[in-house]
């Protein structure tokens, strides 16, 4: 399962967007949070419930799924066992 390129790009186009409204992307601020390219990095700028609601439900057709070869599959154990 990989994400799609346009899905990962807008994603983080929405996370660079949300960083420009804060406070540590202001340019006379100097904090770890800025890489040396100035690019902010901290991993989730939204707020935690609009972060859980992004995440309550996966959207499968945003991913690349390749079904697993049969010779791949995990074998699981018994319930005896």
């Amino acid at each position: 399962m990989e994400c799609r390129q346009d899905v990962h790009d807008d994603y983080n186009e929405q996370v660079d967007a949300t960083h420009e409204g804060m406070i540590w992307t202001h340019p006379g601020m100097d904090v770890y949070y800025r890489n040396s390219h100035g690019r902010v990095v901290v991993n989730n700028p939204f707020r935690i419930v609009d972060f859980w609601k992004r995440v309550q439900n996966a959207d499968l057709s945003e991913y690349l799924v390749e079904p697993v070869k049969q010779s791949e599959e995990p074998v699981l154990a018994s319930a005896g066992s």
